[in-house]
């Protein structure tokens, strides 16, 4: 059912046999961009017309709009619930749960998706997890419906939802829709609870709602659902309406939930930060976990194998040994398996800026020294500063890299290594194949000859063009300056991948579930300095051509790719050996020296 403007008349009423009390259409124009919304507002009797293109904004009564109810009052029963799991599903409308019925329903005029959610800020629900959702079902009026959950990420819901199964709406009342897998609270803030629904059209109402309004309980899409841009709330209509929805949510089998209690906001430098914190285990399970502690991303302690039943506690101190040289603000994080809690240390005083020192070099690794020193800029107090650099740029073939540093008024330099290439330098793209070998367990041990456009590792592996999203399970990496692996792998959470970047003098290894092509884009470089530590070091070869190296005098053994050898690395004692673009290499050095590669 639905208005003719040309007619002035209701579209299919004839031997219609219903009352309406109470309904909201979603209108879609002719032009399918712009949408209305109209609502029959029983305590007048009439249409109301809501952002509408009429320039009087008139309200407007039909001449035919008298119906007549025929053995139904728009009602219908819920399907059977649980009384005792009321206190399990998280709800935004107002009154008793799960009434019996709802007269109100929203639907689209034409044919067409749209999405309807409620926005609940679940703090208290850490550790748990949602399981299912449930909506009411107000009428037989869409070819299928779907619910969704995810955290909000920016004003709208995360693009990594986890949906419920499809289900295809026969008016049923109360319905509940299992999600695919649990989706757990892991932080605090907002999550989405998401209804799609392919409307219909023609006067259908599948979604049922309830008055009055609840802030964050009527939010309508008809665009895209992750765009923040697109939602509204069905109060920015005037319309006293929330959803019909709701989550249920659940403890989780296993959750070592960690807190924070107690730590040092402000220390000296060479004093020691104390941490307390606590671990309890929310689910249902007895778990063992280990508890790590970090400063500013990088692992500074482990208690391993902390063993809880389910609602044991535990509780411990971590301390973190600052030296003469910490100084600024510190992000500290203890983390679990399943969670984790950050603070923010400050190190000796808040130093106030006295000017920036500039450098400048033809190598994105430097020298960051005074050999490369070559202007000093007044702070101000500025929100921004320039500063030109004469006869440099396009016109002397050189694509030079820049790092700006701070400087206290006590003369403490900030030791940033942040280059920044001038605008306008050309980029060359380098091809890595990648294969999925069985007898090497599909891993690729390789590197990349180029500096960079950008060494975000994530941003490499996904990027849109020359990435391999979904193609790859893991990477890592031997970080010998910290004496440490570190790891990536899609889609885990943040805290446990501590491997950031991926630059031209590091191998790593790759392990692929498909063959895949990855393609980076960076600039050539003239020379690459690879620092090694005593002992094995993960590194690249940076130049364009396979060549015979002669290698430092400290370096005593190579490793190489070689899948038939056990953990897919041969060792060869040599001074001098034949190195290729685009492998990773193990070398091992006796003590620390610098190797330099030319391009």
């Amino acid at each position: 059912m639905r208005w003719n403007a040309g007619t002035e008349a209701w579209d299919g009423l004839e031997g219609a046999g219903w009352r309406v009390d109470d309904i909201v259409i979603l209108e879609e124009t002719p032009t399918g961009t712009d949408h209305n919304l109209i609502s029959w507002d029983s305590s007048v009797g009439d249409w109301i017309d809501i952002n509408t293109d009429d320039s009087d904004g008139e309200i407007s009564t039909p001449d035919d709009a008298t119906l007549e109810a025929a053995g139904s009052d728009g009602t219908v029963k819920p399907t059977e619930i649980n009384p005792e799991q009321e206190d399990e599903w998280r709800r935004l409308y107002e009154g008793e749960w799960r009434p019996d019925e709802t007269d109100d329903g929203i639907g689209l005029t034409s044919e067409g998706e749209w999405w309807g959610a409620i926005r609940m800020d679940l703090s208290d629900d850490i550790g748990l997890s949602f399981t299912d959702v449930a909506y009411f079902d107000h009428e037989e009026a869409a070819h299928y419906a779907q619910g969704y959950v995810a955290p909000d990420d920016g004003g709208a819901p995360a693009e990594d939802w986890i949906p419920t199964e499809e289900y295809e709406p026969t008016g049923a009342g109360w319905v509940e829709l299992e999600l695919d897998e649990p989706v757990a609270v892991e932080s605090p803030g907002d999550y989405w609870i998401v209804m799609v629904f392919d409307d219909m059209g023609d006067g259908h109402f599948p979604f049922g709602c309830i008055e009055p309004e609840v802030d964050n309980g009527g939010m309508v899409n008809m665009d895209n659902p992750h765009d923040p841009g697109s939602w509204d709330n069905l109060g920015d209509f005037d319309l006293d309406y929330t959803w019909a929805l709701e989550s249920r949510v659940i403890p989780m089998d296993v959750y070592f939930n960690v807190e924070i209690v107690d730590y040092d906001e402000e220390v000296e430098p060479g004093e020691d930060v104390i941490v307390d914190y606590t671990v309890t285990n929310q689910g249902n399970e007895m778990d063992t976990q280990d508890i790590e502690f970090y400063v500013d991303g990088d692992l500074m302690g482990t208690v391993y194998d902390v063993t809880l039943e389910s609602g044991e506690v535990y509780d411990d101190t971590f301390t973190w040994e600052t030296t003469e040289d910490d100084l600024g603000k510190y992000d500290l994080m203890v983390a679990s398996e399943d969670n984790q809690e950050e603070v923010t240390v400050q190190v000796g005083d808040v130093k106030e800026i006295d000017y920036y020192n500039i450098y400048r070099s033809e190598n994105q690794d430097g020298p960051w020294d005074e050999s490369a020193l070559i202007a000093q800029v007044d702070a101000d107090g500025s929100d921004s500063y320039s500063y030109v650099d004469e006869e440099k740029g396009e016109a002397d073939d050189i694509w030079w890299w820049y790092v700006v540093r701070a400087v206290s008024e006590e003369g403490v330099e900030e030791q940033n290594t942040d280059a920044v290439q001038e605008p306008g330098a050309e980029t060359s793209l380098f091809d890595l194949s990648l294969s999925t070998d069985a007898q090497a367990d599909n891993w690729n041990f390789v590197s990349f000859n180029l500096v960079p456009t950008n060494s975000g590792l994530a941003d490499i592996l996904e990027d849109s063009e020359h990435g391999i999203s979904g193609n790859y399970d893991r990477v890592m990496y031997f970080d010998a300056e910290n004496d440490q692996w570190q790891s990536y792998i899609p889609g885990r959470d943040d805290h446990f991948n501590n491997l950031d970047n991926w630059d031209h003098t590091m191998g790593i290894w790759i392990q692929m579930n498909s063959d895949d092509t990855l393609t980076i884009e960076g600039s050539e470089p003239t020379s690459t300095d690879i620092t090694l530590n005593p002992g094995w070091n993960m590194v690249s070869y940076p130049s364009a051509e396979t060549t015979e190296e002669t290698l430092p005098t400290e370096v005593t053994t190579v490793g190489y790719f070689d899948a038939t050898e056990d953990n897919n690395i041969a060792y060869v004692e040599v001074d001098e050996f034949e190195f290729e673009p685009g492998q990773g290499y193990f070398l091992y050095a006796e003590e620390e020296t610098t190797w330099t590669v030319d391009y």
